[in-house]
């Protein structure tokens, strides 16, 4: 009786530890597979382990092995390198949001990036305008990549080469990760070149700073801001692509880089906001709202990728640096679904209090974007907005940017990239969660 007993809780005892440790790992494997990392050999271990006690994983196991044999026969033949030139949606998405974190900030924030209007407005450090030495090393860059008869997002960085200007790129790039978050580069000769040209070097130079990444489900990597909307109100039109005021916002990427082509008639000008600053000032002036900056707000999807809405927390703090996603339009804008209904209170109040600071003169820098600048910014430390903009009539003439979302890799130690792992995992599962949900509407 007893040896028939502890047999039957031996095997409970077994196949619980099997199914929490394989499907453990199978979870990591599946968010690896929206990230950067081997998820298939993770899935494949996951579900090994699970083969143990259940068919099902078995029959997964065998159905895995020969997909990823396919995909690697084709990976053979096609001589793809290793390199990887860009993100999916989904994976720079992850990428972005997996912020480590370690603590709730209660003390002013101090450094480069925690600057106002007065701070910058005069100074030049983070304006660049090219010599002619400079612009005549990116026409020979531009042949070069046009010599290679590919399309434009199958080239890479060693097709477009640039090693004169690469000591300036890396100073850019430090300066948008670790300083001030801004970059303002000029004299880019946009005005002898085709719209080709313009988009074959604005990807090139993407490659040269980070990694470009998908700016929708679609895939789109190269977007074009322009008002796509004729004048008429179209609530599935993204903001970009109309000509409305854009209140302050972050891009789901380490960071967004803008190509003016052309400016519009009337308006359109840029703002820029340190995220840092106005966490300082609420510290001072509502110190009661900045724990909820710390926990989840409601994001609206506008239903891309099978979703509503997706739980975001702004604000993420670990080793020294404080980073921020904030997008005032569409944390207010979720209201529109039945199930979300009003906005709490605290959050309204939060809103509100954010983008009054956000608004004020004392904070924000404008800049007038004209044809050939180029405006890189971070959207962990950076908000930014655009006011409203009259267009020429001749359809040439239509104001018209071209925009990369770059993400730059992890420099994070192990105990960083294992919180990151953790952030990722939960955002995963709130992806999931959300796209469950709304497949049953």
């Amino acid at each position: 009786m007893f040896n028939r007993t502890g047999q039957i809780v031996y095997k409970t005892a077994r196949r619980i530890v099997i199914a929490v440790v394989g499907g453990t790992i199978l979870l990591i494997g599946l968010v690896m597979l929206l990230t950067p990392g081997p998820g298939v050999l993770v899935i494949a271990a996951g579900l090994g382990i699970l083969g143990l006690e259940f068919a099902w994983a078995r029959r997964w196991l065998g159905e895995v092995k020969k997909r990823s044999g396919k995909a690697l026969d084709s990976v053979r033949q096609n001589g793809i390198g290793k390199q990887r030139r860009y993100f999916s949606f989904q994976q720079q998405t992850l990428h972005y949001f997996s912020r480590p974190h370690s603590k709730v900030l209660r003390q002013p924030v101090t450094g480069k990036a925690a600057w106002t209007a007065e701070d910058v407005r005069e100074d030049s450090q983070w304006q660049y305008s090219l010599n002619a030495e400079q612009i005549s090393e990116l026409q020979t860059a531009l042949e070069t990549a046009k010599g290679k008869f590919k399309f434009t997002q199958a080239l890479t960085k060693n097709d477009f080469p640039l090693p004169g200007l690469q000591p300036l790129i890396t100073a850019w790039r430090s300066n948008i990760e670790s300083g001030l978050g801004f970059q303002l580069i000029r004299g880019i000769p946009v005005e002898q070149w085709s719209p080709q040209d313009a988009e074959i070097f604005f990807w090139c130079f993407g490659l040269h700073l980070g990694i470009p990444g998908a700016q929708n489900p679609e895939g789109d990597l190269l977007g074009h801001v322009i008002d796509t909307s004729d004048g008429q109100p179209d609530t599935s039109k993204r903001y970009y692509q109309t000509s409305n005021n854009i209140a302050y916002h972050c891009d789901a990427a380490d960071a967004v880089g803008l190509l003016c082509l052309q400016p519009a008639q009337q308006g359109g000008e840029s703002r820029i906001v340190s995220s840092i600053s106005i966490y300082n000032e609420i510290l001072t002036r509502r110190p009661d709202l900045i724990n909820r900056l710390y926990r989840p707000f409601l994001l609206d999807a506008h239903g891309e990728n099978g979703i509503n809405t997706i739980p975001i927390r702004p604000c993420r703090y670990y080793a020294g640096q404080l980073r921020t996603f904030f997008h005032s339009d569409y944390f207010r804008s979720v209201q529109q679904y039945p199930k979300v209904g009003p906005l709490p209170e605290d959050v309204q109040t939060l809103l509100d209090e954010y983008d009054s600071i956000a608004n004020s003169p004392e904070y924000y820098l404008s800049m007038d974007l004209h044809p050939g600048d180029i405006q890189l910014l971070s959207n962990h430390t950076i908000l930014h907005a655009r006011t409203a903009y009259t267009d020429f009539a001749e359809p040439e003439r239509r104001r018209h940017l071209l925009r990369l979302w770059l993400s730059f890799p992890n420099r994070t130690g192990f105990t960083g990239r294992m919180r990151k792992l953790f952030s990722k995992t939960q955002l995963a599962g709130s992806l999931i969660k959300a796209k469950l949900a709304f497949s049953r509407h």
